[in-house]
């Protein structure tokens, strides 16, 4: 989570997938447990966690900036 917020205060915008028990991703998508076709998604300043489940396929985690 750190690493997220440096880039943005240097100006780089980033999107991809992160491990759940890093550390600093927030707790309330950490302990999510979405069902197919479900999204859950949190927002703290520009930075969005989400956990989605597609399909038959394992929860996949998020961190995307937004201008």
């Amino acid at each position: 989570m750190s690493l997220v917020r440096t880039l943005l205060q240097n100006g780089i915008y980033c999107c991809g997938t992160v491990k759940r028990d890093s550390e600093g991703f927030p707790e309330e998508i950490r302990y999510s447990n979405p069902q197919r076709g479900e999204t859950i998604q949190i927002q703290h300043d520009q930075v969005i966690a989400m956990n989605s489940m597609e399909g038959q396929e394992k929860s996949t985690c998020l961190f995307n900036y937004i201008k």
